[in-house]
């Protein structure tokens, strides 16, 4: 019986009904028990209606008008197309801000420049359209997409950089204007804390067009520049990864240097991300506070003139290129960690605690490394990945299986061992590295000297100390 409004009810149906209605819940759990399934995990793609759909941050560039990628994990903010700034991105299309969400639902502070694909090295994709290619309403991955054409990177100057280090540039990637168009899809799964980066350039001439393909990446913010095998900080020129390096994976062996990372310390703890791709034998080139990825080829044979383009696109065909953003929270690790699971990297887990006098130690670092050549002054060493402990002092991390030789450092803090513990790593099992950092010293001074004609009197006097880092170079 369907009950109407205006009608009537005589107070025995209203007393039946409402025993009929508390005869239905008799576990006391308020209807709760045995009720509906949580709802499915699902990821949106939408415009930015307000300040709510943005993110917070030093860096944050975002406003209303530009679209949103997001999920439980993640939200990102892409640029909408014809919204330039004088920065490394002069168009829109690309993503500007990013930040994991955290148990709260709020997002940690942005501090994210920008990238962009560079084309031919000097151009990059001057995106005109942006489209929803599906908003995620259907529990499928939420993606979007830009398209236009190429167009100069006007930010750097490749070419004048390059040859105001002395070094040679490809005379076919010098200010070379290209007929293609360039899409990007941008997808976000509703359980991933990664962009899968997909762009095809399309080739609109009937001639082959060979090109070099790059990224550049400004990581600015409170981070620091992590490759694998240099670790921290931008040298100049980062060379490709020795082939001993390589480790197994779904496609056999895998280059472990396929990614760029940037990992958060002062007002930027927590955050950490980076860019990792599917090109090996990739090198960096890092100026001016800006990395160059030399897809596939070694950066210093493209500018001693020794190169030619790696990359072509067919007549009237295409190329496509396929790259990941990855959001991690605040250490190298995790980003690592999404490699190792997008490329299904044959890992171990290494997990442990850093303590002094039994108290943990938060955001002491750990690293993991190989030494290559023992006999090379200073030895040569692969670092393969960093960490960094949490508030109980605990740290964890996956790595392909093999021997490594592990650190841990705290600043103010002496090393646990002089040596590196040595740790052996094996698929699909777990092991444990504590390390306990010895308290550091104290040194007591006292001044004296003559002092209204007495002497051995305290005086106030300055104090020089001399030392040295004893971290190693990593």
């Amino acid at each position: 019986m369907r009950l109407q409004y205006g009608r009537k009810l005589s107070s025995a149906v209203t007393l039946t009904a409402l025993l009929a209605l508390i005869g239905c819940n008799t576990s006391g759990d308020n209807g709760n028990s045995g009720g509906s399934e949580p709802e499915e995990p699902r990821a949106s793609a939408r415009e930015a209606r307000d300040t709510d759909d943005l993110l917070q941050g030093p860096l944050a560039r975002g406003s209303e008008g530009d679209y949103v990628l997001e999920n439980d994990h993640v939200r990102v903010i892409i640029q909408k197309p014809g919204r330039n700034w004088f920065g490394l991105g002069t168009y829109g299309g690309n993503i500007i801000d990013a930040s994991i969400k955290k148990s709260d639902g709020s997002f940690n502070p942005d501090h994210l420049e920008e990238f962009i694909t560079g084309v031919n090295i000097e151009n990059t994709p001057n995106y005109t359209d942006i489209r929803i290619e599906n908003d995620g309403e259907n529990g499928e991955p939420a993606v979007i997409c830009v398209r236009g054409p190429d167009d100069l990177v006007e930010y750097v100057n490749a070419s004048s950089t390059i040859r105001d280090l002395g070094a040679t540039f490809p005379d076919s990637a010098d200010d070379r204007d290209l007929p293609i168009q360039i899409e990007t899809c941008y997808t976000l799964a509703p359980e991933d804390s990664w962009i899968t980066l997909d762009t095809t350039l399309e080739n609109e001439s009937s001639e082959a067009l060979p090109i070099f393909m790059v990224e550049y990446l400004n990581g600015s913010g409170e981070v620091e520049t992590f490759q694998p095998n240099a670790g921290f900080g931008e040298p100049l020129l980062t060379a490709d990864c020795p082939e001993e390096s390589y480790v197994p994976c779904a496609d056999g062996r895998c280059d472990q240097c396929n990614f760029i990372a940037y990992s958060g310390n002062g007002g930027a703890l927590g955050v950490s991300y980076g860019l990792i791709h599917e090109v090996p034998e990739t090198s960096i080139v890092s100026t001016a506070g800006v990395s160059l990825l030399a897809l596939g080829l070694s950066s210093i044979e493209i500018f001693l003139g020794g190169a030619d383009p790696n990359f072509e696109i067919p007549a009237d065909g295409e190329l496509k290129l396929r790259r990941y953003f990855a959001l991690g929270g605040g250490s190298v690790s995790a980003i690592a960690d999404i490699r190792n699971r997008i490329f299904e990297f044959d890992t171990g887990e290494l997990s442990g605690t850093v303590t002094s006098g039994g108290e943990p130690l938060a955001e002491a670092d750990v690293a993991v490394f190989r030494t290559l050549n023992s006999n090379a002054e200073p030895p040569t060493r692969f670092v393969v990945d960093h960490s960094r402990t949490d508030e109980e002092g605990s740290y964890s991390m996956t790595l392909p299986p093999g021997e490594y030789q592990v650190q841990a450092h705290k600043e103010g803090f002496l090393y646990a061992n002089e040596d590196p513990a040595l740790v052996g790593i094996t698929i699909d099992q777990a092991t444990t590295q504590d390390f306990n950092l010895p308290r550091p010293g104290m040194l007591q001074v006292s001044v004296t000297g003559i002092s209204e004609g007495v002497a051995g009197q305290p005086i106030p006097a300055k104090l020089q100390l001399v030392g040295f880092d004893p971290a190693p170079p990593l």
